[in-house]
């Protein structure tokens, strides 16, 4: 996982293959082909406490399959 930090925004890149996410959601973004300086397939975009609470599962997700 890679973490921008932005003035109003936190991007986050998962690793994540966002094919196989069942539903994702509004603020994640599919980054395989788009060129990015970071790490991983699925882009999550923080602005509020709402949209953490929306993508927090994601992003456990993808702190669980480090190293693997």
């Amino acid at each position: 996982m890679c973490i921008e930090t932005q003035k109003k925004k936190l991007v986050l890149f998962l690793k994540l293959n966002p094919d196989e996410i069942e539903k994702l959601p509004r603020q994640a973004r599919d980054v395989r082909n788009i060129g990015h300086f970071a790490t991983g397939d699925l882009e999550l975009t923080i602005k509020d406490i709402g949209d953490f609470e929306e993508t927090k599962e994601l992003t456990n997700l993808s702190l669980r399959n480090i190293g693997g």
